[in-house]
C-alpha cells in the first residue's frame, strides 16, 4: 500500500482511521500517517456530508454491503484537505474483514489536474465555437462541427426560391481611404461594422461578408421564412439609424448607399480552408447592381422587392434605370413605413392613404369612401392602396363618435380629413 501511486486508506467499524498510506497523506496535506490516525475520517468529508456519512456507515455495518459502491462502482466526491479546501477525487470502497472485525478500504485518485484540463479544454471549445459562430450561420456551423469540414461539399448545392439580398457601400470610401490614417481607417469600418452586425442578430438576418468597404446581408437563409424582405428593410432602415449616430457621435460625414432585391439564390460553403458561407445567383447580381446604381443616404430596391414591401411601405419610383449587364429595370427608393391603426373597430391599414369624412354634429348617411394615392410635390410616391369593395362602406362619423382615445391615436385624428374639407390629398 505504501508503494501505491493513488492514496489508500482503511477506516474501522468506529470510524477511525486506522492506515494511511504516503499518497493519501500528502493528497490531503498531512505530515504523516500518524497525524491521520485514529482522526475520525469525517476529517476528509465537507459540511453537512459528514452527518449523512456516518448514517451511510452505520447502515453498511448492519447490511454487510455498500449501496453507493456497489459492485465496484468509482465515485467523483469532493475532499477536503488539513486546511479546509476542498478537492474533487475519484473514489472506490469496499468492505473487508480484519480480525474478524468490519473495516473499509477506500482508493482515492486526486482528479484537480484532470478538473482543471478539462475547464481549459471547455473554455477552449467555447472560443472556438464562438469564432466558428462568428464566421459561419449557425445551423451550417453546427453541421461542420458533426461531420467535419471536408463534409464541406454536401453543404453546397442548397437552392433557396426566395431571398432577400442587401449591398452597403460607403460613398466616396477611396477619397475617404485617402484622406485617412490606415489605423483610423480600419478603427471606424470597425466601429461600423460591428454595430451593424449587432442589428444583424436583433433583425434576424444574415451577414454574409465584408468586401472592402462594403456590406453584404441575405435574409431568408439559411434558415427559410416568410417575412425575410420585411426583415431587410428594417434592418436597412436601422443600418442608415446607426450611422447618422455614428457620425454625430465621432464627428463625421460618412455617407452610405444600399440596395436591395429579392431572387432565388444557392448558398453553402466551398473549399477545407478559409472556408465561408456565401450565396450566389443573379438575384446576387441585381442586388449589387440596385446599390451601385442608387442614391446616397437612400435605399433603392428592385420591383420584385417592391411588390413584397409595398403594402407597409411608402417607395419613391425612380421608373426606369439603366442597370450594367441587365438592361434598364424598374427600381424604387424608400421614403417610410405606412401607419396602421384601428378606428371603430375597423382595421384602417396605409392611414396616410385614407379620406374620412368627418361632420361637425350627427353623423350623416354613410358615403362610400375610398384610399386615395398620395400626391408628392416634386416627387411621384408609388402606392398599392386599392379601392373599397363593392358595397363596402365606410360610416362618417363626429369627433364624439370616436372611441376613447389613447395618447398614440392623436397622431391618428390628425390624418383624418378635416370637416367638410376635400384636403386629404395634400394631407
Amino acid at each position: 500500500l505504501n508503494m501505491a501511486v493513488d492514496g489508500v486508506i482503511i477506516v474501522n467499524d468506529r470510524k477511525l482511521i486506522e492506515l494511511a498510506n504516503p499518497s493519501a497523506v500528502k493528497m490531503f496535506g498531512y505530515a504523516s500517517n500518524l497525524e491521520m490516525q485514529g482522526q475520525n475520517i469525517n476529517i476528509l468529508i465537507s459540511g453537512e456530508l459528514a452527518t449523512k456519512h456516518d448514517d451511510y456507515m452505520e447502515a453498511a455495518i448492519r447490511k454487510g454491503q455498500l449501496n453507493f459502491f456497489a459492485n465496484g462502482a468509482i465515485r467523483e466526491v469532493k475532499a477536503k484537505c488539513k486546511d479546509g479546501s476542498l478537492i474533487p477525487v475519484m473514489i472506490c470502497v469496499s468492505m473487508m474483514k480484519i480480525n474478524g472485525k468490519t473495516s473499509f478500504l477506500g482508493f482515492l485518485r486526486d482528479i484537480s489536474k484532470v478538473k482543471q484540463n478539462e475547464d481549459k479544454l471547455r473554455q477552449e471549445k467555447e472560443k472556438s465555437e464562438k469564432l466558428l459562430l462568428s464566421m459561419l450561420p449557425r445551423v451550417i456551423a453546427q453541421q461542420l462541427k458533426e461531420d467535419g469540414i471536408e463534409a464541406t461539399h454536401n453543404l453546397v448545392a442548397e437552392g433557396y426560391r426566395e431571398v432577400t439580398v442587401l449591398f452597403a457601400d460607403i460613398v466616396q470610401f477611396t477619397k475617404l481611404s485617402a484622406a485617412t490614417a490606415p489605423q483610423e481607417l480600419v478603427s471606424t469600418l470597425n466601429t461600423l461594422f460591428s454595430a451593424w452586425d449587432m442589428l444583424t442578430i436583433k433583425h434576424g438576418v444574415e451577414k454574409i461578408k465584408t468586401i472592402g468597404d462594403c456590406y453584404m446581408v441575405a435574409s431568408g437563409l439559411p434558415e427559410r421564412c416568410v417575412d425575410h424582405a420585411e426583415r431587410m428593410m428594417e434592418f436597412a432602415v436601422a443600418m442608415l439609424d446607426e450611422l447618422k449616430r455614428f457620425n454625430a457621435q465621432y464627428n463625421r460625414n460618412i455617407d452610405l448607399r444600399i440596395g436591395i432585391n429579392t431572387g432565388p439564390v444557392v448558398a453553402g460553403v466551398l473549399g477545407v480552408r478559409k472556408v465561408a458561407y456565401d450565396i450566389w445567383g443573379d438575384a446576387v447580381n441585381v442586388a449589387s447592381r440596385m446599390e451601385s446604381t442608387g442614391l446616397p443616404g437612400r435605399i433603392q430596391v428592385s420591383h420584385s422587392t417592391f411588390e413584397l414591401l409595398k403594402t407597409n411601405y411608402l417607395f419613391e419610383d425612380r421608373g426606369r434605370i439603366e442597370v450594367k449587364g441587365k438592361g434598364t429595370m424598374l427600381a424604387y427608393v424608400f421614403v417610410d413605413k405606412k401607419l396602421t391603426k384601428t378606428l371603430s373597430g375597423k382595421t384602417v391599414k396605409r392611414v396616410s392613404l385614407f379620406s374620412a369624412a368627418i361632420t361637425s354634429g350627427t353623423p350623416s348617411a354613410s358615403p362610400s369612401v375610398e384610399p386615395l394615392d398620395i400626391e408628392h410635390t416634386g416627387s411621384s410616391i408609388a402606392s398599392s392602396a386599392t379601392a373599397t369593395p363593392p358595397g363596402e362602406t365606410v360610416q362618417a362619423m363626429s369627433i364624439r363618435d370616436l372611441p376613447r382615445m389613447s395618447d398614440d391615436d392623436d397622431l391618428l385624428l390628425d390624418m383624418i380629413t378635416e370637416e367638410g374639407s376635400n384636403s386629404s390629398r395634400q394631407k
